[in-house]
């Protein structure tokens, strides 16, 4: 199952999040050192957007879901940035 949500707090910022969670198979559980009977995710994040300016974060975890070198990870904690303006009206 999984859920997620967003509210425009107006100004041109708006806050997000999401989360999800599924049940692992024994083969799954067994395939690394990741034993957890689920996976699961969840993300917080914002933006603002106003005056050709948008700015962005969101920081997420993982829990038994990201696969790496042939084996999946216990735990992974991700951040994202994105800064960018808009030069269109420039001339």
């Amino acid at each position: 199952f999984g859920f997620s949500t967003a509210y425009n707090l107006g100004w041109g910022v708006t806050l997000g999040g999401g989360y999800s969670s599924s049940a692992r198979t024994s083969g799954q559980q067994h395939y690394s050192s990741a034993k957890g009977e689920r996976a699961e995710a969840w993300n917080v994040g914002g933006k603002f957007e106003a005056n050709n300016v948008y700015l962005a974060a969101m920081y997420g975890e993982t829990r038994n879901m990201t696969t790496f070198n042939k084996g999946i990870a216990n735990k992974t904690q991700n951040i994202e940035l994105t800064a960018q303006y808009d030069f269109a009206d420039l001339g």
